[in-house]
């Protein structure tokens, strides 16, 4: 009789984590700063024109900001609903990921104790928990110390809980067995994949080919610590301009300003982040996040900031082999 109370238990728990697993859907996702009709009408096109494995099918809109200050403990959250609702009234099938960013030049958040890490999971979980429009939550937080680890425990096991999501955008070499771990199933890591440069070219573009094999060594590093791990990942690639994959930049000396080109198009990092996707067989791996649709209010230094149609073009020549 316990054997069969056990095999029970064991196939209970199976099924609840292929329920959770199953919310990952793999598909294409966009990073969005700001609301523009005209975004809207350029993922409709675009997904009216491609198979539905290789459409944009999820949101990753910026939503809210999260800030600890100096000395406190206390982590402080804004939070605009409106955003969420907005796209998901034009984009009501698309899966919508609260987009919470954690950079603050004066945060505090990467030196709190095991307790303040918990209140501030239930912080974050709270918000996403209240917004009917979104399905989880992706943080752009950029710090990975294993201190932290309470933190991404706690809110990934209570927005499982209530099937939403929790999405960690991360550098390959931030990420450890351990954060996979406290992430758990129905959450992925979205890799960085742009703005790849090291010591030696830090004030300078990278060019189009040391952007690929970056990127390719990124991702073959990412594949190796996830195989085991219970989490999934995307990849985050740049179709607009970046800090280090830029086609032109305007620089400023006072109130004169000059136009500096990189030498490199924006559609050649494109292209090449692109060559380095359709190589991943990862069953791991659920598609891409295009770094596309930037408000220009918010970055004006490195350009462009419009997704030309040459790389529109390029998206839908683009055919994943999925597996499963």
């Amino acid at each position: 009789m316990a054997r069969q109370f056990h095999i029970i238990f064991v196939m209970l728990a199976f099924l609840a984590q292929a329920v959770y697993a199953s919310d990952l859907k793999k598909g294409n996702s966009a990073f969005l700063y700001g609301r523009n009709n005209a975004w809207i009408s350029q993922i409709k096109k675009y997904n009216a024109a491609v198979p539905a494995e290789n459409r944009i099918s999820s949101l990753f809109p910026l939503v809210g900001r999260a800030h600890v200050s100096e000395g406190q403990d206390v982590l402080s959250v804004t939070y605009d609903p409106s955003v969420t609702a907005f796209y998901k009234t034009q984009l009501p099938h698309a899966r919508i990921l609260a987009n919470i960013s954690f950079r603050s030049k004066n945060s505090s958040f990467g030196h709190l104790t095991p307790e303040a890490y918990v209140r501030a999971a239930d912080q974050i979980a709270r918000v996403i928990l209240a917004d009917p429009s979104v399905d989880g939550v992706h943080l752009d937080v950029e710090i990975y110390g294993d201190n932290m680890l309470p933190f991404y425990r706690r809110l990934s096991d209570t927005l499982r809980s209530h099937g939403k999501i929790t999405a960690l955008f991360a550098s390959s070499s931030g990420i450890s067995e351990d954060l996979l771990e406290a992430l758990g199933d129905n959450a992925m890591i979205v890799l960085y994949g742009y703005d790849l440069f090291d010591d030696a070219d830090r004030d300078k573009p990278v060019s189009p080919d040391i952007y690929k094999e970056r990127l390719k060594m990124a991702v073959r590093s990412l594949g190796k610590k996830i195989h085991h791990a219970p989490s999934a990942f995307m990849v985050g690639i740049p179709a607009v301009a970046t800090v280090h994959e830029w086609e032109y930049k305007t620089a400023c000396s006072g109130s004169n300003c000059q136009t500096v080109k990189s030498g490199y198009r924006q559609q050649e990092y494109f292209s090449k982040a692109l060559e380095v996707i359709r190589d991943v067989q990862d069953e791991k791996y659920m598609g891409y996040v295009i770094w596309a649709f930037v408000d220009n209010k918010d970055n004006q230094a490195y350009l462009p900031l419009d997704i030309s149609d040459a790389e529109w073009e390029m998206m839908e020549g683009v055919i994943h082999e999925r597996c499963g």
